[in-house]
């Protein structure tokens, strides 16, 4: 092989080549924060954003919440709240999961609001707080029910006298997380909703002002008004999809990220041709089999194999044998006039109709939150009409 001599000319940023791309329509995320919060009442809002905005782009998601009436963000990590900082975003970012003590400067640095779930944390903060003489902000996650994160609500109130105790903190407010809001039967949820106001009761019986209280997410917001409290945090719901398909009755929503990309390679194989890895299919006669540069390195799931379809032109293309790392194929026999090069839609919406990720999820025996935050940072997210 040759040694490759760099060129003396400047570089450029290499344009990417390959079809393959999310495009995200942030007018359609605007529109379904408009749709929440209408819902939501006097409440305030928080746009979750979190796992690169559900696969959605963070940036984008999080401009186009906050255009339609969002006050603040939730994420999981730090690391996404300093990315949104460094993106120059200044509305209230709250950590939705815990931080580790060592990263106390960085909240206070980037007037991060950290979610506190140990008393360990708690001190981090405090000291942090007392030596720049900036009070950091905190929110006290209270376990009601979904037995992850958080101080048990027998525990809340003496959590708060603890916090009030440290002049380098305030109490911004308290939450849970609510775990069945999504299911038919809320007895669960709304035996949570009512541990955690007996908890912030006991805080109040304290003397201590508990701060903003929220404990729905997108699923309660629609489904149980007593939990909407001082503030709703919509996930999955900004995006256009459902926290589950009975929600499709309830509230129209705007998917807002179609996956597409283009036909790489065409070729008719005869019968008996075996496809892909592991030839796991097997034709039955004659077709004419469409390559496409799109595999599980990107996010599209292998577990699809030999069982999504694809839409061209209109038509529903099946995926035949396994989806490789960064190619799979389709069967395209059926559909009219398909030539290399054309749009290949493997969920979302064009003139011809749709396919959605929940459809897309049920194949891959998943949800929709899975299908569109696993895709990979390999497809640029492209917005719509640019």
């Amino acid at each position: 092989m040759h040694v490759f001599t760099p060129p003396t000319a400047p570089c450029h940023p290499i344009q990417r080549m390959r079809p393959t791309r999310a495009v995200i329509d942030p007018s359609a995320i605007s529109q379904n924060v408009s749709t929440l919060k209408s819902l939501a009442g006097s409440a305030g809002f928080m746009a979750v954003v979190k796992a690169d905005g559900y696969g959605h782009g963070a940036s984008i998601a999080a401009s186009a919440a906050l255009r339609a009436g969002a006050d603040c963000l939730g994420v999981a990590l730090i690391e996404e709240a300093i990315h949104l900082r460094h993106q120059g975003f200044t509305c209230p970012i709250q950590v939705l999961g815990s931080i580790v003590p060592e990263a106390a400067d960085l909240a206070a640095r980037y007037r991060i609001v950290p979610t506190v779930t140990d008393r360990e944390l708690i001190r981090a903060l405090a000291a942090t707080g007392e030596k720049s003489g900036q009070p950091i902000p905190i929110q006290i996650k209270i376990d009601t029910g979904m037995s992850r994160l958080g101080f048990p609500p027998e525990a809340a109130a003496e959590i708060a006298a603890f916090i009030s105790q440290h002049t380098g903190l305030t109490l911004d407010g308290c939450m849970t997380h609510l775990a069945t809001a999504d299911a038919p039967d809320l007895s669960h949820a709304r035996r949570q909703v009512q541990r955690f106001m007996d908890a912030v009761s006991a805080i109040r019986n304290r003397g201590i002002d508990p701060g903003t209280l929220n404990a729905a997410n997108t699923a309660a917001t629609l489904s149980l008004p007593d939990s909407r409290l001082d503030r709703v945090r919509c996930g999955i719901g900004i995006y256009g999809l459902y926290p589950d398909p009975a929600f499709t009755s309830r509230i129209h929503l705007n998917p807002a990220m179609t996956l597409e990309t283009r036909i790489l390679h065409l070729k008719t194989v005869p019968a008996h041709t075996a496809i892909s890895y592991g030839r796991t299919h097997i034709t039955a006669s004659e077709r004419r089999i469409a390559t496409l540069p799109i595999g599980y390195a990107d996010g599209y799931p292998r577990c699809l194999s030999n069982t999504a379809v694809v839409r061209i032109n209109g038509t529903a293309c099946p995926l035949v044998g396994r989806v490789c790392m960064d190619m799979c194929m389709v069967d395209v026999t059926e559909a009219p006039d398909v030539s290399s090069g054309d749009r290949v839609i493997l969920f979302g919406r064009d003139q011809t109709g749709a396919l959605s990720a929940e459809t897309v999820a049920g194949w891959a025996g998943t949800i929709n939150y899975e299908i569109t935050s696993a895709i990979t940072a390999r497809i640029p997210r492209e917005i719509k009409g640019n």
